[in-house]
C-alpha cells in the first residue's frame, strides 16, 4: 500500500533493511506482500520489516509448511545434514535420492525421476543458492529454523538408515543429541545406524577432484572419525553388530589410514581403548586397539609426508604409555629417514620461512629418534644451502606487476538508496 511504501522511505530504515545480515528474497517477498502485511499499520511497518529480518522463524515456518511440496522439503532435509557451507550438487543428489525414496516409501508419497531437478528449480533463490556446482542454504536463519524443526527423534530415526556418507550420518546423530543429556538419548536412534556402520567399510574417504582428475580431495569423514562414531553408537545401544563393524573397519579401512586426518584421533582412540575409563564395557577393546595400531605401523613403514611427521610424532609421544613398541620404532625410523634424505626432502621447498620451520621441526624431533649431533648439523647445513638457492632465485626474478587499484568515484550511499525507491513512490501516487 502507498502509505506503507511512504512510511518505509521516510523512516530512514531502508539501509538497515538492505544491509541486514538476514536479508534475502524470501523475507523481502513476504514483507512486501499486501496480503501478509495487511494487518500492519503504516507506522509500524518499518519496524515490523526489520523484526522479520531479525527473527525470520515465523516467516520460514509458513513458507516451509505451505509454499513448497514434499520433494522440496526432502531436499532441504538432505542439505541440512551436509556441510553448513553447502555441498557438491552430485553429492547432494545422492543424499537426496536415498532420503527421498525412503520417505516416499514410508509415507506413500508419489515420486518422479526428475524430483531432484524440480526441487532445485523451485527452491533456488527462496531457500537455496547455487554457486558453480555447490548447493547451500540461502540464509543461515533457515538452518536455525530447521535445527528446531528437526528436533524429532522419530523423524531422525527415519533419516538415519538413509545415510550415504559418514559425515552425513554423524550430522543426523549430533542433531539427535541436541539438547539431550547422555542418559536421555534414545538408544533406538543409535541402533538405527547399524546398517550404516556396516557400510562404512565400502564408502571412500577420498574422491577425484573434478577440475583435475589426477588429484584427490576429501569425500567423507576419516576412518578414525568413523570408528569413533561406531563406538559412540555402541555405547548407547550395545548392538553386537557394531562390534563387528568396528573390527572390520579397523582391519580394512577404505583408502587406508591417512596420516594427516587419522593419525592423532586414531592414536588417541588406541589410548582410550586401553585406558579402561572410556570403553571398559566394549568386549573387543584390545583387539580393536591392536588392529588400529598395526594399521598405523604399516602406514608409517610405507612413508608419511614430511608435513605430517611432527603431528603424528607428538601424538605418539603424548600417548606412549598405551602404545606398543612397534609404532614407536616405526616413527623413529621415519624421523631418521628425514635426516638421511635431507637434500631430497628440501629440494621442492621454495620458501625460506618453510625451510626455517622444517629445521626447527627436525631439531625438536631428533632427540626422540636418537639422531646424533653431527647428523643434525649436516641437516642444518643442507637447509642453509637450500635457503641460499631460494634467495638467489628470488633476487633474479622480475618484480610482479600490480594492477592499478580502481578508484570508486561514484559510491552508492544511503541517499542514493532513497533515490532508488522514490520513483516507486511517485509511480504508486500516479
Amino acid at each position: 500500500p502507498l502509505e506503507h511504501i511512504r512510511a518505509l522511505i521516510e523512516s530512514g530504515k531502508l539501509a538497515g533493511i538492505v544491509d541486514h545480515k538476514n536479508y534475502n528474497p524470501r523475507v523481502v517477498e513476504w514483507m512486501t506482500d499486501r496480503f501478509h502485511i495487511g494487518a500492519l499499520s503504516a507506522a509500524d511497518y518499518p519496524d515490523a520489516f526489520l523484526e522479520g529480518l531479525r527473527n525470520p522463524k515465523g516467516l520460514w515456518d509458513t513458507a516451509f509448511r505451505t509454499h513448497i511440496d514434499d520433494r522440496c522439503r526432502h531436499l532441504l532435509f538432505a542439505l541440512f545434514f551436509c556441510s553448513q557451507f553447502g555441498d557438491d550438487i552430485d553429492d547432494a543428489r545422492v543424499s537426496y535420492d536415498a532420503l527421498h525414496n525412503a520417505l516416499c516409501n514410508r509415507y506413500g508419497l508419489p515420486r518422479e525421476p526428475k524430483d531432484f531437478e524440480e526441487a532445485v528449480r523451485v527452491l533456488e533463490g527462496g531457500f537455496i543458492a547455487i554457486s558453480g556446482d555447490q548447493l547451500s542454504f540461502i540464509n543461515p536463519s533457515f538452518r536455525d529454523y530447521l535445527t528446531e524443526y528437526l528436533d524429532d527423534q522419530v523423524l531422525l530415526r527415519e533419516f538415519a538408515g538413509t545415510s550415504r556418507r559418514s559425515d552425513w550420518a554423524e550430522a543426523v546423530w549430533r542433531q539427535g543429541q541436541r539438547g539431550a543429556t547422555l542418559g536421555s538419548l534414545n538408544p533406538e536412534l543409535a541402533a538405527s545406524f547399524v546398517g550404516v556402520a556396516e557400510a562404512f567399510q565400502k564408502w571412500p574417504t577420498r574422491k577425484r577432484y573434478k577440475a583435475d582428475p589426477r588429484s584427490m580431495v576429501i569425500a567423507d569423514g576419516s576412518n578414525a572419525n568413523r570408528l569413533e562414531l561406531i563406538l559412540d553408537w555402541w555405547n548407547h545401544c550395545k548392538e553386537p553388530r557394531l562390534i563387528a563393524a568396528a573390527l572390520a573397519l579397523a582391519s580394512s579401512p577404505p583408502d587406508g589410514w591417512d596420516s594427516w586426518r587419522d593419525s592423532e584421533p586414531a592414536i588417541e582412540l588406541i589410548w582410550q581403548l586401553r585406558d579402561g575409563d572410556y570403553f571398559d564395557e566394549f568386549p573387543a577393546a584390545e583387539e580393536l586397539a591392536q588392529l588400529i595400531e598395526a594399521g598405523l605401523v604399516r602406514m608409517l613403514e610405507s612413508g608419511v609426508p614430511s608435513d605430517d611427521i611432527e603431528k603424528m610424532s607428538d601424538a605418539i609421544e603424548e600417548n606412549q604409555a598405551n602404545l606398543g613398541p612397534d609404532i614407536c620404532t616405526a616413527m623413529n625410523q621415519l624421523i631418521a629417514d628425514e635426516f638421511a634424505e635431507i637434500y631430497q626432502r628440501t629440494s621442492d621447498m621454495d620458501s625460506e620461512s618453510t625451510l626455517d620451520e622444517y629445521l626447527d621441526t627436525l631439531t625438536r624431533l631428533a632427540p626422540r629418534a636418537g639422531i646424533p649431533k653431527a647428523q643434525i648439523a649436516r641437516a642444518a647445513d643442507a637447509i642453509s644451502e637450500r635457503k641460499n638457492e631460494v634467495a638467489d632465485k628470488a633476487e633474479s626474478a622480475e618484480p610482479p606487476a600490480f594492477a592499478q587499484k580502481w578508484d570508486d568515484k561514484n559510491p552508492f550511499d544511503d541517499s542514493d538508496l532513497i533515490d532508488l525507491f522514490m520513483p516507486l513512490l511517485r509511480r504508486v501516487s500516479c
